[in-house]
């Protein structure tokens, strides 16, 4: 219903405009209605920036200024014109006719004005129509009742819901040239914001794992007024114009990864729970050392192993392994990282001095490195930081038991399926820095450490 009044309202103001203005100078704006439409989208480029300063608060207001004013100043300039075509026929008329003809000449210009008014209000009103047609349906999609927006917005949005199911959607649709992908952008958003508990699970969505990590995300996730806006559903402009999403919208790297995403495969997800197209590898997600399962693999392959060596050996390998935090995503790369504040820094904070240990002989603590401030019992065992130059490693500073990665292997690595079904860890590039694992029966992915003989179990981690 809105739409048809609309529509009255559009042929009212154009029709009532052509009968005053007369045939000769809506001739003129006829074409300037057509001359406007053609420049619109060039003209509208160059005044984009100075829409950027007026409108700097509202992105919505950004995006549709530019084009509006662009049309309204080409087609008043040329509407001006019908004047200087309008005049020289009026004096004819006025001083060498006789007033039959005046008279007849009159009704004709108005009548002809009328109908090229009405005409001239179609074709306004279906390209006002049709912009409304794609941006009313993301706001349609992401505005709830009753919600915070401009009145451009409400009104843009009431147009296109009253569209819905309408022969006007037909004809509009038609007239359209907005990329699908934009529909399907606007679908997903819209899914999330009458899903807001979808944002709580975002993180593990695998082609997001490499997001997390952006400082711009990462403020986000902390901001609990931008956060309270989306579980409240606040709506489309109080979101868009955030300075939150500002910042992600100014960030080339995570747009570009945006709007790179399978959205079909990510709208399975979002209702499921399941990635079609991602839950087929294993490897993916984030994994932590089953400290366990080491110490488990370490005694089978080593044989008997003394009990107080092996106590000591847990400790060290428990101080080592359990920061440890590895994460495998869909392009190929791993990232390696240490939970918690790094060992070393805590070493810097005091001298290394012999501290007791209980339970374990002075001898195996010395050699694993235990009770020694700056050794793993204390935290100080100055594993490698990864993306710092080399990896990890436990070891006492006697000779003796050792567990160590490759010496490169590290920080920022790449990970690839071989044709046996395994994983090859390639921590720099160099020969010595692959390692090769695969999946147990328990889902757990082993890879082995022959030099120490032992392996690295990982788990899935949150």
């Amino acid at each position: 219903m809105l739409v048809w009044v609309f529509a009255f309202l559009f042929a009212l103001a154009f029709g009532a405009l052509g009968y005053g203005s007369g045939a000769i100078r809506m001739l003129v704006a006829l074409v300037g209605t057509v001359v406007a439409t053609w420049v619109m989208q060039p003209l509208a480029g160059l005044l984009e920036p100075v829409a950027a300063k007026v409108a700097a608060d509202n992105i919505a207001l950004q995006l549709m200024l530019p084009g509006f004013v662009s049309f309204i100043v080409v087609w008043l300039a040329i509407y001006g014109l019908g004047f200087l075509a309008h005049q020289p026929i009026v004096f004819h008329v006025k001083y060498n006719e006789d007033d039959a003809t005046r008279e007849q000449f009159g009704r004709m210009n108005q009548a002809g004005g009328l109908v090229i008014g009405l005409l001239i209000g179609l074709v306004v009103f279906l390209m006002a129509g049709k912009r409304i047609y794609a941006g009313g349906y993301l706001t349609a999609q992401t505005t709830g009742e009753g919600t915070n927006e401009p009145g451009l917005v409400k009104l843009g949005t009431a147009l296109r819901r009253s569209m819905s199911g309408t022969p006007w959607e037909k004809t509009f649709g038609a007239l359209d040239r907005t990329p699908a992908r934009f529909f399907e952008v606007s679908d997903v958003l819209g899914l999330v914001y009458e899903n807001p508990n979808v944002l709580e699970y975002l993180r593990d969505y695998p082609p997001f794992y490499a997001l997390e990590g952006k400082q711009e995300i990462i403020d986000i996730a902390s901001d609990e007024e931008f956060m309270g806006l989306l579980r409240d559903k606040a709506g489309f402009s109080p979101v868009i114009n955030h300075p939150k999403t500002r910042a992600i919208l100014a960030n080339g790297d995570i747009t570009t990864a945006l709007l790179a995403l399978d959205l079909n495969d990510f709208s399975t997800w979002a209702k499921t729970g399941v990635s079609p197209k991602y839950s087929s590898e294993r490897i993916l997600g984030r994994w932590r050392v089953d400290v366990a399962s080491v110490l488990l693999s370490i005694r089978r392959q080593r044989g008997n192993i003394p009990p107080a060596e092996f106590a000591a050996m847990r400790m060290a390998l428990q101080s080592f392994l359990s920061p440890m935090r590895f994460k495998f995503m869909p392009d190929g790369r791993y990232l390696l990282s240490m939970a918690g504040p790094a060992p070393q820094a805590q070493a810097a904070e005091a001298p290394a001095e012999q501290v007791p240990t209980a339970g374990v002989d002075p001898g195996l603590a010395a050699r694993y490195g235990l009770g020694r401030r700056g050794g793993p019992g204390a935290g100080g065992a100055k594993p490698g930081v990864p993306g710092q130059g080399g990896a990890p490693n436990a070891a006492g500073p006697a000779a003796g038991f050792k567990f160590e990665l490759p010496k490169d292997f590290g920080g920022d690595g790449t990970w690839e399926r071989t044709p046996e079904g395994k994983y090859l860890l390639d921590g720099s590039g160099g020969k010595n820095a692959k390692v090769e694992g695969s999946f147990n029966e328990l889902g757990r992915l082993v890879i082995p450490v022959p030099w120490v003989k032992g392996s690295m179990v990982l788990i899935p981690s949150n």
